[in-house]
């Protein structure tokens, strides 16, 4: 059994240090730095996935109460690439959000929300995006405790 954790061990230190660009501390603690070849597949993907979502998008939201409210986000690029979002509602809800873009994985991006004010707006936190094959965007919205507040399609 020793044996084979030493293998083991051997292994992942030769191959995954390889990949992953493991390095060991003088603790003896592994310690983690990105991978050329890690980083550069990330930002194929990070690239491809973040332009798509460049532009105008527009939508209606139908309220619980009944009320159709307007739904509306501009998808920009920042110095770096990176999309910055501002997401405005109309309607009895009249607010407007700010994004900062958290990342890209398992097929959506994620911003984190930051309200300009308005009681609608304070309780929203985070924002997922997925392009659809319609080209159509998919959003869902979550509150501060995580929970699903709305989602929907928004278009061009």
């Amino acid at each position: 059994m020793h044996k084979k954790l030493k293998l083991t061990a051997f292994v992942v230190a030769l191959f995954g240090g390889a990949l992953c660009n493991w390095s060991w501390s003088s603790s003896m603690v592994p310690e983690w730095r990105s991978s050329p070849l890690i980083a550069s597949a990330y930002a194929a993907k990070h690239d491809e996935s973040s332009s798509a979502l460049i532009g105008n998008w527009k939508g209606q939201i139908l309220t619980p109460s009944g009320r159709t409210v307007s739904l509306k986000m501009h998808i920009s690029a920042d110095a770096q690439g990176l999309p910055e979002l501002e997401m405005i509602y109309g309607g009895a809800r009249s607010c407007t959000l700010d994004g900062l873009y958290e990342g890209w994985a398992q097929g959506e991006s994620r911003f984190s929300l930051r309200s300009r004010g308005g009681i609608y707006c304070d309780k929203l936190s985070t924002l997922s995006l997925m392009m659809q094959p319609d080209s159509t965007l998919f959003y869902i919205v979550r509150d501060w405790n995580g929970n699903v507040v709305e989602s929907g399609k928004v278009m061009r």
